[in-house]
């Protein structure tokens, strides 16, 4: 994630931020939501371990991950794009010839908008 720290993706209806130790509380939320997290992840997961997930994610040369928000509107205050989280896209690129995206739109409501469509 490396290459995405400071870079924002900016499109007509989202934005993608990177992942950042402040969206690690709602995206747990997102996490252990019994009708949600089998989406997330097959495993029951705790929150040291996403916050540990989330420090790995900084890390990482061959992966990108992204925090989602509900409109387009330039850098804001923390309080404010926690609460336009709608989702995650997850980029990984074993090589520099193929990869594979990951979207997850967490909230029903906000599910069916053309948000994943947009994100790609």
């Amino acid at each position: 994630m490396r290459v995405n720290n400071d870079v924002a993706v900016v499109g007509r209806n989202i934005r993608l931020v990177p992942y950042c130790v402040y969206h690690v509380e709602k995206f747990f939320r997102w996490v252990t939501t019994p009708n949600l997290y089998p989406h997330f992840t097959p495993m029951e997961t705790t929150r040291e371990f996403e916050y540990d997930l989330q420090e790995s994610w900084v890390e990482e040369e061959n992966q990108l991950m992204f925090i989602a928000l509900e409109g387009n509107h330039r850098p804001c205050s923390i309080r404010e794009e926690v609460s336009r989280m709608i989702g995650k896209v997850c980029l990984f690129y074993p090589d520099y010839n193929s990869a594979e995206v990951y979207i997850i739109i967490a909230d029903e409501a906000d599910r069916r908008r053309g948000y994943g469509r947009e994100i790609l």
